[in-house]
């Protein structure tokens, strides 16, 4: 349940996932009361593809949607793991590139999906997991709910018992208890001070700023610890940095640097991971100056504030 490899792998480290590349369309499927012992870095990785490793498309190439499915009711006993070169996340993504004749039931979408799950005593919830920006809109109706406990067993057992019992009071009364409280007034005099200001004139000149902050957002499924970047001036580092140093939300990992404004930038993203799979986008306010979601190791792009 480790596996680093995740979506596109043998083998897989969530309880419930898969990356779906079928025809079919699938609805209403219900997963109920799951119990988990042991430490994993992912309860739900589910993606549509229609290039995913077992596949059976359409004659249009279309992968069926994934409507109205309930997880729900899991329950895990620790925290997610989430240390080493074995870190993962929750991760929801529907099929990312539609053909034109891919419509309705077969656009690839994940619809209604809820979940619900408690880890260690807390609620399982949106923030645990990473929807990408980019696709949120292949994953409409999302919902979590809390876990429920479902009903006991209807078998009642009734026992009447009859106990007669001796009750003794014994009461003390004190006598009532007087108490003298002394006020003692002092009276202090007022001193009145006369205070003399001088008023100064004084301008001050401010310099205007010539840097813009902008904010960049790297998304990715897989080791954030493999994912870095630069901002460049040619071939001279402006910025450098890892996606795993960022702070992390729930549209992935997030940053703000300062530029100087009226210049052209080169901005790399490199991705180390086994598996190619990052999100990312270079933001000024909530303008997106250039974005990326390259399936390589190395992207370049240029901006210009």
């Amino acid at each position: 349940m480790t596996s680093n490899d995740w979506p596109t792998t043998n083998s897989g480290q969530c309880v419930v996932g898969g990356v779906y590349g079928s025809s079919s369309v699938k609805s209403n499927y219900r997963i109920h009361n799951i119990f988990v012992e042991t430490a994993c870095s992912c309860a739900v990785g589910l993606e549509i593809n229609k290039a995913a490793f077992s596949r059976h498309l359409t004659p249009q190439g279309c992968v069926g949607s994934i409507k109205n499915m309930s997880i729900t009711n899991m329950f895990f006993d620790e925290e997610f793991f989430t240390g080493g070169a074995t870190r993962t996340n929750n991760f929801l993504r529907g099929e990312r590139n539609p053909g034109s004749l891919c419509t309705g039931d077969f656009e690839g979408k994940i619809s209604d999906l809820t979940i619900s799950g408690d880890v260690n005593g807390r609620a399982l919830s949106r923030s645990d997991f990473i929807v990408p920006r980019k696709f949120v809109g292949t994953v409409p109706n999302l919902v979590f709910e809390s876990v429920t406990v479902d009903p006991p067993s209807t078998t009642t057992s009734t026992s009447t018992t009859s106990t007669t019992s001796s009750t003794t009071t014994t009461t003390t009364e004190l006598p009532p208890t007087t108490t003298t409280t002394t006020t003692t007034s002092t009276t202090t005099p007022i001193t009145t001070t006369t205070t003399t200001t001088t008023s100064t004139s004084t301008t001050v000149t401010t310099t205007p700023s010539n840097k813009v902050r902008v904010k960049i957002v790297i998304e990715t499924p897989y080791d954030p610890t493999k994912v870095s970047w630069k901002v460049k001036i040619g071939s001279t580092n402006i910025v450098t940095g890892k996606a795993s140093t960022m702070t992390s939300t729930n549209s992935g990992y997030e940053t703000f640097v300062d530029l100087d404004a009226g210049i052209r930038y080169k901005f790399v993203v490199i991705d180390n991971n086994t598996i190619k799979d990052t999100f990312w986008e270079v933001l000024r306010g909530s303008n997106v100056l250039v974005d990326g979601d390259c399936n390589c190791r190395k992207e370049v792009k240029y901006f210009t504030l």
